[in-house]
């Protein structure tokens, strides 16, 4: 089970880029992250047979998935702007009080 989560780790940012340039294009995609997956993908086919896992192949899948992670951020709903002033102690919080967060 450890070995399945562990290639699910390091195939995870391949993925990621796969759906990426499947949804996306390559427009925005740095020219290094050809190189980068090539060289992943390679060690992970390396690894099948003979499991010789090195730190620059975490580094390899960090790199990719940190520039993945970019290419496609997460939309955060902001509380409305009198909530937001409300909880911090502004206009409709106790005359006097502050709460400080």
């Amino acid at each position: 089970m450890g070995y399945v989560c562990e290639f699910g780790l390091l195939a995870l940012p391949l993925v990621l880029m796969g759906l990426y340039v499947f949804r996306q294009g390559d427009r925005h995609l740095s020219p290094y992250v050809a190189p980068l997956t090539l060289i992943l993908g390679i060690t992970m086919m390396d690894m099948l047979l003979n499991a010789t896992l090195t730190p620059m192949t975490w580094l390899t899948a960090g790199a990719i998935l940190g520039h993945a992670e970019k290419l496609m951020p997460r939309k955060v709903a902001m509380p409305h702007r009198l909530e937001m002033q409300a909880a911090m102690g502004g206009q409709d919080g106790a005359k006097g009080k502050r709460t400080v967060m």
